[in-house]
């Protein structure tokens, strides 16, 4: 990643620990703006790909919603328009 966040897909709790957090932080979805942006882009890639999986997800999103990460990039996240969490303290879990 370069400067640009991602939504994981961590139906298996895996991915945690698979970061390097010097660089990144690590955030499960507790912001209305955030969750509504994946869950924007989700409908959007279903609506291009009728992909199972996003389908899948969405009909299950109150539950689904819980198995992704957000990843962002330490340095952009004092310039991110709306905050990370709750406490918008930018303390991140990794």
């Amino acid at each position: 990643m370069t400067g640009g966040m991602a939504y994981i897909y961590d139906p298996d709790g895996q991915f945690e620990g698979q970061i390097n957090p010097e660089t990144l932080e690590l955030h499960r979805l507790e912001e209305d703006h955030w969750k509504d942006e994946l869950k924007a882009l989700l409908e959007s890639h279903l609506g291009y790909t009728n992909s199972p999986q996003a389908a899948r997800i969405l009909t299950n999103w109150d539950r689904e919603i819980g198995k992704f990460w957000h990843v962002v990039p330490s340095e952009i996240v004092k310039t991110l328009p709306h905050p990370l969490t709750a406490g918008s303290s930018g303390e991140a879990i990794a």
